[in-house]
């Protein structure tokens, strides 16, 4: 009877310590920090819409229509300064590949920090040192493009600007596949452009942030007669000293249609 009772004292014992298991809480599951970033967004415009890729019509500055069908080009080097022009960030090592053909064009810059962005600034285009790594095959994303990189001639470097399409060439007031081709491919050292765009951006340690670039397309075809010069790969035979001047005006015409947004 006593082993019975001993048993019995037992059970009750284990089921009650059970019990009591089953009623704690669980461990809670241990989560990742996620530091927040902050980063640089590039947007094609038409004016006050959206500009597509696959269907536009512009007007290049002598009044014909043009239709680009490739817009790309190297962002590089940016730098966040405060309003006393110090320097709050600076992200030289990272490269950007921008591409109107992208459904985003979102790059995430660095760890974001607690401050205030006045200004920001940006290479279109790549350092000469990057420019001329000679190392394609070997170079990271993006640098790694191939179509991006003169690689016929490997001391001319990379492509900075790529732009193309066709234009009205026969007058009738439409963009057809009878209609010539035009093609910007703007490099060279001498070439590397520069951005600088007002932000008035607070950032926090705590929070993502971004930086957006609005860039106007209708304002870039109006920037030259593309029906005039329909194309420009940096050098003319027998004539480089055009051959600069047409590149320098599409590539300040691209730039210029930048703007904060």
């Amino acid at each position: 009877m006593k082993a019975l009772t001993k048993l019995t004292l037992f059970a009750a014992v284990a089921l009650a310590f059970t019990a009591c298991k089953k009623d704690e809480d669980p461990e809670p599951t241990p989560t990742t920090p996620v530091t927040p970033k902050i980063s640089l967004e590039f947007e094609f415009m038409n004016g006050p819409a959206q500009f597509d890729i696959n269907n536009n019509l512009l007007a290049d500055s002598a009044g014909r229509l043009v239709s680009f069908n490739k817009v790309r080009f190297f962002a590089s080097h940016t730098r966040l300064d405060d309003m006393g022009g110090n320097e709050l960030q600076n992200y030289a090592d990272k490269y950007m590949l921008v591409d109107a053909a992208n459904a985003s064009n979102t790059f995430e810059l660095g760890d974001s920090f607690t401050g205030h962005v006045h200004m920001f600034h940006f290479n279109v285009g790549l350092d000469s040192i990057t420019n001329h790594s000679n190392l394609l095959d070997q170079a990271p994303p993006p640098l790694n493009d191939a179509t991006m990189h003169w690689n016929w001639n490997p001391m001319a470097g990379y492509k900075f600007i790529v732009m193309e399409g066709q234009w009205d060439s026969d007058g009738d007031d439409l963009i057809t596949a009878n209609d010539d081709a035009f093609a910007y491919h703007i490099a060279t050292d001498d070439l590397l452009g520069s951005k600088s765009i007002m932000s008035h951006m607070d950032v926090f340690s705590d929070s993502n942030a971004s930086l957006s670039v609005h860039i106007d397309m209708a304002q870039v075809a109006q920037g030259w007669a593309i029906s005039n010069h329909p194309d420009s790969h940096t050098t003319f035979p027998g004539d480089p000293a055009e051959a600069k001047a047409l590149a320098i005006r599409v590539r300040d015409a691209f730039l210029s249609a930048m703007m904060a947004h």
